[in-house]
């Protein structure tokens, strides 16, 4: 109920639950199965996928990150509206994963194999975004290490730069009421993904900005990618002149 409590989905604690199933061994499998037979093994989970924020959500919610007294929610933000990363993958970025000079994030440990590791270019607007943040938290944090958490932990204004933000939880719910706005972080990853989509990215593109996409997902989106190549043709329809309906007169047979 804790995790819950502190905002986790049901598929996350189930994950967690499993690994440490496994950490346990036979003790742990005679546990699951026990659990398994009453029905209480697994925690029910969104059978949805999220959604992307509206064209009138997202500018909103970007004004009041910006508005917000925590210094990281707004980078945050648009850290992850401009990548697709994790909440976890964001709070854990040191600035040896920054590359400013080849305008590059590396993304580090992820929640799957695919995500660790990969590689995603920084559009204009995270660029100048993160370069303002590493501005600030030179005057306010300390000198910029490569080692350092791009969001460090914070206590009552002191920084320690050696551990991780806890959470953004707090900050983010205040910019989210501010905002009228009833989504969650996770939904700032679907909102680029399906913008992806939406410009005719394929799924290879997607994936190797993503990481790991589920079936589901994918299916969702080839979806998505279709109603706006439809939308597109819509707009562009070339439409034929309606005939004549005068009768012919002598002057024009002849």
């Amino acid at each position: 109920t804790a995790r819950l409590r502190e905002g986790a989905s049901g598929k996350t604690i189930n994950e967690e639950v499993g690994f440490l199933f496994r950490l346990m061994g036979g003790v742990g499998d005679v546990v699951r199965l026990k659990l398994k037979k009453d029905r209480k093994l697994k925690l029910p989970q969104r059978e949805d996928c999220g959604r992307a924020l509206t064209q009138e959500e997202e500018p909103r919610l970007l004004l009041e990150a910006q508005r917000a007294q925590s210094p990281f929610i707004f980078p945050g933000i648009m850290v992850a509206l401009n990548t697709t990363m994790r909440d976890s993958e964001i709070r854990h970025l040191t600035l040896s994963q920054l590359d400013f000079f080849k305008q590059l994030i590396t993304v580090g440990k992820s929640k799957t194999a695919a995500g660790s590791g990969r590689t995603i270019p920084m559009n204009t607007e995270l660029l100048r975004t993160l370069a303002e943040y590493k501005n600030w938290y030179e005057d306010q944090v300390a000198k910029a290490s490569p080692d350092h958490y791009v969001f460090p932990s914070a206590r009552s204004r002191k920084y320690d730069p050696t551990k991780p933000l806890v959470t953004f939880k707090t900050a983010w719910i205040n910019v989210r009421r501010r905002a009228n706005v009833n989504v969650r972080f996770h939904d700032l990853r679907h909102t680029l993904i399906t913008k992806l989509a939406e410009s005719g990215a394929g799924d290879e593109t997607i994936m190797a900005i993503v990481g790991h996409v589920s079936r589901r997902m994918l299916s969702r989106y080839a979806h998505i990618r279709t109603e706006a190549k439809r939308r597109a043709l819509e707009a562009t329809a070339t439409k034929p002149t309606p005939p004549s309906t005068e009768q012919p007169t002598r002057d024009t047979i002849q």
